[in-house]
């Protein structure tokens, strides 16, 4: 690249190295200029061409957030609408979305343009056309209540007769003589709008964060934790009108997959669930004391985006099939459309995933990245100047992440010689520099599980695990011997420790009669007799509670970190195949698992098509944390060399439940075989185990080692996975 006095990245270079030569400091930078120098500095560091436009400039954008229904009942308001549409603001505006660009529709929200509601929407839905030209991207997203009414048009028949709605702000109850909803916004309308936009050569990419059932709810005693669906007789919709209309002998899945219909725009759609299944939100991120509600399909898309930058939509939506594994099993996510291209593409990608501009701030940087880039306290970062990366030059500082929000972060500048020596970077000169890039060095995992409990019921939970009468006597007296139990001899399994709010908590200790239940609040089975539990009163109950205590702490924290490290959707496949007691006949499983039998064999078939070995190892977790090692197993290798024949092993049925399988891998190095067995023997200890990267992560679960703390490399993040694949066992009646 030139550096003429034209050229904006050598303007913007001058304009720092003047600082320099100065002895000055250069404050933060506020300027839109500046701000859009350092984001062209970025299209240079993923390898894309600077253009003279802002990146951003080709996305449009209308977001609808639903969480006040005045039509509807106290138990139907929503509370995390409000929090996720300014997430997708502050994300749209990290990609240098003009803000002008946006339609946002929202109650409860600061600078939104309006209310959602029936007419507004529809009026932002039509007006984009006009307003886009070819290769341009809607960005079109909808959090609120969705529901079903009978089908009305000839047009997207559907086999059940019904047609997904969302709901506005001022929805209505069932109007007999329409036939609809009164202010129920239709599939069809939200098809009409997207054709158009299609048929402009208009890139479409269609998020809907609702749900249209309630089948699922299984975990509606937590606290902030609600459905985002209202049933069709909350809204009038009598039980004749939703069988009048007979399925038709063709149908999809949604309005805006249209058969027969060439449209020069492609589209992309994100659903928050199946049609048959409910989407939650719930206060997030799980643990952090900080947490707020949200929705978990839009949490999950954030995260996942922030994660990978411009990587395809299909890496992405595997990214949310691995956050859903671990914190609302049972849901599957769907999605469809253009998924292999890359996010913002077809005329410009997303920025890199892995550098963000940052200001200086007081005596702190300020980063614009927070927790869900992966950006955590006690992360470790690289400033550059905006042009050293791509030049090759070494970075002026080093800097260790104190704070962090969900969008932001506050950096110190780490000064000490040893410290700068381990990471390669020459001598601290961040007193000279006011505005940079950093990278990350090493992401800060805390690793720390937090157990509320034992009581007997907690305050602000409902249902079985509420507080709805005071304790009794025997139920005092369980409580003490539980308490007593848990912190007796051995104490409590290596990073975890007590916390005396439940909301924030990765696991409930709640006491009924005689027994001890081990709960994870996110995933609680309905019934108590389904939960791990301890008799207090069997003669080896201390014994079994450390037992019990290790074996869900242990289990949480592979889950949690799992969220972490959810691998690439290609180079390493697993498939799934059920057969019947006796029978022989295999079935293939959806990637997301499914339902068996009691009795029935899985069928386990590993490959490595990547570009690596892998040494890979298989667990399955059960719903009461039992852990099982299934792959390898009777001392064979755990290497699976790349491009050689499937490797296939059966597992049994052997009880129902819920059950998961957690294939962890990573890439093999010579000389150092890495068996995780060890992660199904509570209460082992080994010498010798490593104390950074992604084994250490593993091995501070694993085994009783001080401290709560590890960290990875981003590289290591690239080749290290632990991918969750779910399914259900039943009794054979």
């Amino acid at each position: 690249m030139s550096e003429g006095r034209n050229n904006p990245m050598a303007a913007l270079h001058r304009s720092l190295s003047a600082g320099t030569k100065a002895g000055r400091t250069l404050r933060c930078a506020e300027s839109n200029g500046m701000r859009r120098l350092l984001v062209l500095t970025l299209l240079i560091l993923q390898g894309t061409a600077a253009r003279a436009t802002v990146p951003g400039d080709h996305w449009w954008g209308v977001l609808v957030g639903v969480s006040h229904y005045a039509q509807l009942g106290e138990d139907l308001q929503l509370l995390g609408p409000a929090n996720d549409v300014p997430l997708f603001m502050s994300w749209l505006a990290q990609q240098r979305v003009p803000r002008d660009h946006l339609t946002v529709l929202a109650d409860q929200v600061h600078g939104a343009n309006g209310l959602p509601t029936r007419r507004s929407i529809l009026a932002a839905l039509a007006a984009l056309p006009d307003q886009m030209k070819s290769g341009d991207i809607a960005f079109l997203y909808f959090a609120g209540h969705g529901s079903q009414q009978p089908e009305g048009g000839a047009e997207w028949r559907k086999a059940d007769g019904q047609d997904e709605i969302f709901l506005p702000s001022d929805i209505g109850r069932w109007d007999t003589k329409a036939g609809r909803v009164e202010n129920a916004i239709s599939g069809h309308e939200v098809g009409r709008a997207i054709d158009a936009l299609r048929a402009r050569g208009v890139f479409v990419w269609l998020v809907f964060d609702s749900c249209h059932s309630a089948t699922m709810a299984r975990a509606s005693a937590v606290p902030g934790f609600r459905l985002r669906t209202a049933s069709p007789e909350r809204l009038g919709i009598p039980a004749s009108a939703k069988t009048r209309v007979q399925p038709a002998l063709t149908f999809t899945r949604s309005p805006v997959h249209l058969a027969g219909k060439a449209l020069p725009g492609d589209y992309v759609a994100f659903y928050a669930a199946q049609t048959v299944e409910a989407t939650p939100e719930m206060n997030l991120p799980l643990g952090d004391l900080e947490r707020k509600p949200h929705g978990l399909f839009s949490y999950a898309l954030l995260r996942s985006l922030s994660a990978s930058g411009a990587a395809s939509y299909r890496e992405v939506s595997h990214r949310i099939l691995a956050y859903y594994a671990t914190t609302y099993p049972g849901v599957t996510p769907e999605f469809e459309g253009a998924l292999d291209g890359p996010v913002g593409a077809p005329q410009m990608p997303l920025l890199s995933a892995g550098a963000w501009p940052a200001q200086r701030s007081e005596a702190a940087f300020h980063v614009e990245a927070g927790r869900l880039n992966g950006v955590t306290p006690g992360s470790m970062l690289a400033l550059s100047m905006p042009l050293a990366i791509n030049r090759g030059d070494d970075p002026v500082g080093l800097l260790r992440v104190e704070r962090a929000t969900l969008t932001e972060a506050w950096a110190s500048v780490v000064t000490m010689p040893d410290q700068l020596a381990q990471w390669k970077i020459p001598a601290d000169r961040t007193d000279r520099v006011g505005a940079g890039i950093v990278s990350m060095l090493d992401a800060a995992y805390d690793l720390t599980i937090r157990l509320a409990g034992p009581a007997a019921c907690f305050p602000k939970y409902q249902g079985p695990l509420g507080c709805a009468t005071g304790a009794s006597a025997a139920e005092t007296a369980a409580v003490e011997t539980a308490q007593r139990l848990t912190r007796g001899s051995g104490g409590l399994p290596a990073g975890s420790v007590l916390s005396q709010d439940a909301d924030h908590a990765d696991l409930l200790l709640l006491v009924r009669g005689h027994l001890l239940h081990f709960l994870r609040p996110n995933s609680m089975p309905t019934d108590l007799d389904e939960a791990a539990a301890v008799d207090l009163t069997a003669e080896d109950a201390q014994l079994k509670v450390h037992d019990s205590l290790a074996r869900s702490v242990r289990a949480v924290g592979l889950l949690r970190l799992a969220a972490d490290f959810p691998g690439r959707p290609d180079g390493f496949e697993s498939a799934l195949m059920a057969g019947q007691d006796g029978n022989g006949a295999l079935t293939l499983l959806p990637n997301h698992g499914g339902a068996m039998k009691v009795g029935d064999s899985l069928v386990v078939r590993l490959q490595n098509r990547g570009e690596a070995d892998l040494d890979v190892t298989a667990l399955v977790l059960d719903d009461r944390f039992g852990i099982t090692p299934v792959y390898p197993t009777d001392r064979e290798s755990n290497l699976l060399r790349r491009g050689t024949a499937p490797v296939d092993f059966p597992i049994w049925m052997r009880r129902p439940g819920r059950q998961q399988i957690l294939f962890i891998t990573e890439e093999s190095r010579t000389g150092r075989p890495h068996d995780l067995s060890y992660l199904a023997q509570p209460g082992v200890s080994r010498q010798g185990a490593a104390t950074k990267g992604f084994s250490a992560l593993l091995e501070r679960i694993g085994f009783a080692k001080p401290g709560s703390r590890a960290s990875v490399s981003p590289a290591e993040r690239q080749t290290s996975s632990i991918r969750i694949v779910s399914y259900e066992v039943r009794d054979r009646q």
